[in-house]
């Protein structure tokens, strides 16, 4: 008998195709059949699990239903996968009102890409060894260390920047 938690499968079906969201989505699509990123993002396709004005607050099976019906279309969402994985949720969480306005619709629609500013020289993605430093002067902080490979950043306009702020 095997240990530990038991796995169980779930088995279900996506709603048929006359379900109302999947109609809604597919006449969306008849009325944008080449969309670009911010046409995607402000009809909250983008990442409809996000809260309104930026997504639909959309349950896991909605998401599926968006998801099906843009790959039928083959349809692509914007490529910023720190911008809208790393960034995005973040400014959600802890942002101020004026940096959530300022930063995500560009983010989700792909017109701002971010990068991540992890790895440093002789320690690579070594967190544990991280030598950059930001102190706080004011309202600002003074970032001292160098970082190298960092993904995404020719394409760039901002980037998360993992620092030690208290030795």
């Amino acid at each position: 008998r095997p240990r530990g938690p038991t796995l169980r499968r779930v088995d279900f079906e996506l709603p048929a195709d006359d379900d109302p969201r999947r109609i809604e989505v597919r006449e969306w699509i008849a009325e944008h059949p080449e969309p670009s990123g911010p046409e995607l993002a402000a009809a909250g396709y983008v990442v409809p699990h996000w809260p309104a004005p930026w997504g639909l607050d959309a349950d896991p099976i909605h998401q599926l239903i968006i998801d099906d019906e843009l790959r039928r279309a083959r349809i692509r969402r914007p490529d910023n996968t720190i911008g809208i994985g790393w960034a995005g949720p973040t400014l959600l969480a802890a942002g101020t009102d004026a940096q959530k306005d300022r930063h995500l619709g560009p983010i989700i629609s792909g017109e701002e890409i971010w990068c991540q500013l992890f790895s440093e020289p002789g320690s690579g993605s070594d967190l544990a060894s991280l030598s950059t430093t930001a102190v706080r002067d004011g309202d600002e902080w003074i970032v001292n260390g160098q970082k190298v490979w960092t993904s995404l950043a020719h394409h760039s306009s901002f980037g998360i920047l993992i620092a030690r702020t208290n030795p």
